[in-house]
């Protein structure tokens, strides 16, 4: 069993981003002997970074932007 985190969007942010409060950070364990899912693939990712573009889009939907809120 191979350890799995996964970043987990928790909240709209308000104001300015506070860490684990709107972004956090999930742990479990993956079976690297089990076979991917139909059609997709299993892959390793050694780094990973939010964006300052994501900030923007992290956002209540009724506010109107020209990118669409998640």
């Amino acid at each position: 069993m191979a350890q799995n985190k996964t970043l987990t969007y928790l909240a709209h942010p308000s104001e300015k981003i506070v860490s684990g409060e709107y972004i956090g950070i999930k742990k479990s364990t993956f079976d690297l002997e089990q076979a991917p899912p139909s059609g997709g693939v299993t892959i390793k990712i050694h780094y990973v970074s939010f964006d300052p573009y994501q900030r923007g889009r992290m956002r209540p939907s009724h506010f109107k932007s020209y990118n669409p809120a998640y």
